[in-house]
């Protein structure tokens, strides 16, 4: 354990407190933030949580660290093969003043998930498969929770990521994450990716992140809930999609 005099916390953070304020970082400081699915994208969205002064941060993934996986974990190692996920993002936030961070090695299907999404003040996924993006999205509709999805496009076809929000506020109208899915959706695996893209798509829904949280601006009002990247063509456009009517997770659905 480091023997230095435990600094405050707005000083740690002084290069964003001109940017939010005290009240704004001290909200993040208290701020509660679920992440399932910590792959690439995912675990980028956990170090810049972490790098911003979210106090706390839970998230779960099932997954353990796969050769494959080392272009997008820049710091783990060879090592660290077969070591959890969530194990290895431990290690690495250990010892960070003023966080606390907690790993489930398990789905989002799971139902030891539930406590840590009810207690969250946002949920963000990065889930990999559709079955645990529609139960995200359950659970932020049972929940009332807002709730920001995160994918990343097939390199082979498009270097491109989209960033859905929800905001129960906004549920009369609003697609959930789960809308945008039919029952037999799939998400494909063994894609192209490239560590450009999902750093780009991790740091804009961190962004989107810290403006609900701290906030800077309130996105609920803003009357987009879908953000397109196109990293080919270097642009980005807001979409404001509708509810689907038999959405397995916002409308007429049995909630868990």
């Amino acid at each position: 354990m480091s023997s230095r005099k435990l600094p405050s916390y707005l000083s740690l953070y002084a290069a964003q407190v001109p940017v939010l304020g005290r009240t704004g970082q001290t909200r993040l400081r208290r701020a509660r933030v679920h992440v399932f699915g910590c792959g690439g994208v995912g675990s980028q969205v956990v170090l810049n949580l972490a790098a911003a002064g979210v106090g706390h941060i839970t998230v779960n993934d099932p997954q353990s660290i796969g050769i494959d996986n080392l272009n997008r974990f820049a710091m783990a190692t060879l090592d660290d093969l077969d070591v959890p996920k969530v194990e290895l993002l431990r290690r690495i936030l250990e010892g960070r003043p003023y966080l606390k961070f907690y790993g489930l090695a398990a789905h989002s299907e799971d139902q030891s998930v539930n406590a840590y999404a009810e207690a969250a003040d946002l949920l963000i996924c990065c889930s990999n498969t559709a079955a645990s993006r529609v139960r995200a999205s359950r659970l932020a509709v049972t929940y009332g929770k807002s709730i920001i999805d995160v994918s990343v496009a097939d390199g082979r076809r498009a270097l491109a990521g989209f960033i859905k929000f929800w905001h129960p506020d906004e549920s009369a109208w609003s697609a959930c994450p789960a809308c945008y899915l039919e029952n037999t959706s799939s998400v494909e695996r063994r894609e192209g990716l490239l560590p450009s893209v999902i750093a780009t798509i991790a740091t804009l829904a961190t962004h989107i992140a810290l403006l609900n949280l701290a906030p800077l601006r309130n996105i609920a009002s803003q009357n987009w809930n879908m953000l397109v990247i196109e990293l080919n063509a270097l642009r980005m456009e807001t979409l404001a999609v509708q509810k689907r009517a038999k959405c397995a997770a916002c409308n007429n659905q049995q909630q868990e």
